[in-house]
């Protein structure tokens, strides 16, 4: 079940699964429009040396490049330079990785990131803020 998008571009139809929409009207409904959680961090994907894949599970990360002063990033303690593996215990090796678990029900809360600091993975707990 969900929502068919047929007709509106010719040629081609996307589908809108039943749950997302479920949430986008409860979230309306709650608080007026979607929220997005966000951590205030500019990535890019990048190869694990050997070790910390081994270590992690995982080949990718996510370098952190930049971090938003005052955010939740910064809060949290992540640095510049931290490569992030996980989020709550979910693998993060792209960035549409990371941006999918940056759903509106974590807005303020706290969340266990995982990353690899100077060689070793430690874990850092952040308060997700709200995209404004």
């Amino acid at each position: 079940l969900g929502m068919n998008t047929s007709g509106l571009l010719r040629g081609s139809a996307a589908t809108i699964p039943v749950e997302t929409l479920d949430r986008v009207v409860n979230a309306i409904l709650a608080h007026g429009k979607v929220r997005t959680a966000y951590l205030g961090v500019g990535t890019q994907p990048v190869r694990l040396q050997a070790a910390a894949s081994a270590n992690v599970g995982q080949e990718t990360g996510l370098l952190i490049i930049s971090v938003e002063e005052s955010g939740p990033a910064e809060r949290g303690g992540l640095l510049q330079g931290d490569t992030i593996v996980s989020l709550d215990g979910e693998p993060v090796r792209q960035v549409d990785d990371l941006l999918s678990l940056l759903s509106s029900d974590r807005v303020g809360k706290a969340v266990e990131v995982a990353v690899i600091r100077g060689g070793v993975l430690s874990k850092i707990s952040v308060s997700l803020g709200e995209r404004e």
